[in-house]
């Protein structure tokens, strides 16, 4: 014989369900915003990361062309209004800085080669931040320092606008 159904188990089982769907859904919603907010919060997106690479790919060249003489790619480098300070001197404009470049490796009795040791880089839109420290090289003999670069985006293009040497103290 057929037991009558209970009409009151019925409902407790749909409305037990209806809870644990809300539930898992609910959990589901807030892991959701939990992951966007940390991925909006802690990683860089990834149009900032195809920036920095350019950025770095710049200062990679920077460093590159003048070790290897190449100062028509180094010039390529800088925003044709460009200043360039020396800690503690007046700012040069681009054309008599890159005098003093080659200058430089001309008279070095040794072949000079620089190397950027680590970097930073910050972008705000068409703006950017880079601090480099560098190694130089010149036979046996070592010296390190600081490069602080502004960078701007024209065109769709970055280039050094500015550009502020420390080297370290002896």
């Amino acid at each position: 014989m057929k037991r009558p159904k209970n009409p009151r188990n019925g409902r407790r089982g749909l409305s037990q369900l209806s809870l644990m769907i809300g539930a898992v859904i609910l959990l589901g919603v807030g892991t959701l915003i939990g992951m966007a907010l940390r991925e909006r919060i802690s990683t860089p997106s990834a149009a900032r990361a195809r920036e920095e690479a350019v950025i770095a790919g710049l200062i990679e060249i920077y460093f590159q062309s003048w070790s290897s003489r190449d100062f028509k790619s180094y010039a390529d480098c800088f925003h044709p209004n460009a200043r360039i300070w020396y800690e503690g001197r007046e700012p040069l404009a681009l054309s008599p800085f890159l005098q003093t470049q080659e200058r430089a490796h001309a008279t070095s009795p040794l072949p000079m080669r620089e190397r950027a040791v680590n970097l930073g880089i910050t972008v705000k839109d068409g703006l950017a931040s880079v601090w480099v420290r560098w190694e130089l090289e010149r036979g046996k003999e070592r010296k390190g320092g600081w490069d602080f670069f502004t960078l701007i985006r024209e065109e769709g293009r970055w280039s050094i606008l500015s550009l502020v040497f420390n080297e370290d103290a002896p």
